[in-house]
C-alpha cells in the first residue's frame, strides 16, 4: 500500500506543477495579445482536462486506501469514496 502511496502521489505531484507552470503561461499569453481567444480556451480546456484525469487518480487512490482499511469508520469510508 504504501507504494501505491508514493507512486500515487508523484503521478500527481508532478502534473500539478505542470498545471500550475501551464496556467501562468496561458496567463502571459492573454495579455500579450499574440494569441486568438480560440487558442488561449484550447488551453485552457487542456488544463481543465489534466486536472481531471489527477481527480480520477485522487480518487482511485481514496478507493483503494479505504477498502483495505478495516480501521475506516464505515461512515468515513462512505464519505472518502463518495456514496
Amino acid at each position: 500500500m504504501l507504494a501505491y502511496l508514493n507512486e500515487s502521489v508523484l503521478r500527481i505531484n508532478k502534473p500539478l506543477e505542470l498545471i500550475g507552470k501551464n496556467l501562468c503561461h496561458i496567463e502571459q499569453q492573454v495579455g500579450s495579445g499574440d494569441f486568438t481567444t480560440e487558442e488561449i480556451q484550447m488551453q485552457i480546456r487542456l488544463q481543465c482536462n489534466n486536472i481531471k484525469t489527477i481527480i480520477a487518480t485522487l480518487q482511485d487512490l481514496i478507493s483503494k486506501a479505504a477498502a483495505e482499511r478495516d480501521d475506516i469508520p464505515e461512515n468515513f469510508r462512505e464519505f472518502f469514496i463518495g456514496k
